[in-house]
């Protein structure tokens, strides 16, 4: 990620935060029936908890970071003072960036879990939705899949999130990427860490389209659950971005 304002660390908008590209479409016939897990109870924002939270600011669009809740005021609308774990104010000498977010901007501890996946190994919104009925019995969803099942089933454009610069962005998912491109010096893995047996795929920022899509290994992917606070549950993101091909 570019520096930017004093020694607050920036994301990928700092470089270019005109506008979010890749508007997700829905599909033009029936969506997907929503695939939702349950969610920490009232009580997850309090001192001490860790937390992901989301910076104000056009530079920080859907870019999430662990931070530690140091208080919070109920009385000013819902809101809580966090230190992030790796955002800081200054770096000479090293001081933790300390800030109050709206509790629109925080969530506890993401979900990480994979949609189901059939017994074909393709994973499928619709076999958990019908998971309960005598038709899907025979196939039976098989709760978790892998990471790399769960991706290789993800149709172009699908969305994703990518860890990278200390923080889980929105991304949109291209497909499997080449070693010619991990190398390369501006699509190429940078401080991604690739564990063994990882694979890599291009994915575009969701939020930044003029930056170029990145290289990220599988264990820097996971689904982009959304926290829905009133319904205390995570729902996955289902909706396409659009992905034309070059």
């Amino acid at each position: 990620g570019a520096e930017g304002g004093g020694a607050r660390r920036r994301g990928a908008g700092s470089t270019s935060a005109d506008g979010a590209g890749g508007a997700a479409s829905a599909t033009p016939e029936a969506p997907p029936p929503p695939v939702t897990v349950p969610a920490p109870r009232s009580g997850w924002l309090k001192r001490r908890a860790e937390v992901e939270a989301n910076p104000e600011g056009e530079d920080y669009l859907g870019q999430w970071y662990t931070a530690t809740v140091k208080r919070t005021d109920a009385k000013e609308g819902a809101r809580a003072e966090v230190e992030y774990e790796e955002l800081v104010e200054s770096e000479e000498p090293p001081v933790k960036l300390v800030e109050w977010l709206p509790i629109a901007r925080l969530r506890p501890k993401a979900a990480s879990a994979y949609p189901p996946t059939t017994a074909a190994g393709a994973t499928s919104s619709a076999a958990a939705a019908s998971s309960s009925s005598s038709a899907s019995a025979q196939a039976g969803p098989v709760a978790p899949c892998t990471p790399d099942e769960w991706l290789s089933a993800l149709p172009r454009g699908a969305p994703v999130e990518l860890f990278r610069d200390d923080a889980w962005w929105a991304g949109c998912l291209l497909g499997p990427a080449d070693e010619a491109a991990a190398a390369h010096p501006d699509t190429g893995l940078c401080d991604s860490v690739r564990q063994e047996g990882d694979q890599i795929y291009m994915v575009r920022w969701a939020n930044f389209a003029t930056l170029p899509p990145v290289v990220v290994p599988t264990s820097c992917l996971r689904p982009l659950w959304e926290y829905n606070a009133t319904q205390e549950e995570w729902t996955l993101k289902q909706e396409l971005y659009d992905a034309p091909e070059d």
